[in-house]
C-alpha cells in the first residue's frame, strides 16, 4: 500500500491485496471477529482504516501461520491490549463527548431560564 500512504481509508480491493486474502475471507472474518468494525461509505461499500488492515493481518497471522482456530484467534485478539493510538483516540472521543454534553446542558439551562422569564 505504499502508493496509498496518504489515504485514511481503503477499499476492499486494497485490503485484500495488503493482507493477501480474498474478499470472501474478509467478509467471513467480519462476522467472526467483533474487533473488525468497518466504516461503510454512502453506497454501502466497506472502507478499511489502517487499524482495520492491521487487525486483518493479525487475524491472518493467528489463523494461517500460528494455526489457531477461529475461537482461539478471537480469544487471543480480545486479550491483546489496545494500541496507544487507539487508546488516545478513545480518550479524545470521550473528552469530546463530555464537552458536548456540557455545552448541551448549558444551552438547555439557558433555554429554561429564557422561558421562565417570559
Amino acid at each position: 500500500m505504499n502508493h496509498n500512504e496518504g489515504r485514511k481509508y481503503f477499499r476492499m480491493k486494497d485490503a485484500c491485496s495488503s493482507v493477501g486474502v480474498e474478499a470472501h475471507v474478509i467478509r467471513f472474518w467480519e462476522k467472526e471477529f467483533p474487533q473488525l468494525q468497518f466504516r461503510k461509505n454512502a453506497s454501502g461499500h466497506r472502507m478499511f482504516s489502517r487499524e482495520n488492515i492491521q487487525c486483518l493481518q493479525d487475524i491472518k497471522q493467528l489463523l494461517h501461520v500460528e494455526g489457531l482456530t477461529i475461537e482461539g484467534a478471537r480469544k487471543k485478539l480480545s486479550e491483546k491490549p489496545q494500541s496507544s493510538v487507539q487508546q488516545v483516540s478513545v480518550e479524545c472521543n470521550h473528552e469530546h463527548l463530555k464537552s458536548m454534553v456540557g455545552e448541551t446542558k448549558k444551552m438547555v439551562e439557558d433555554l429554561i431560564k429564557s422561558l421562565d422569564s417570559t
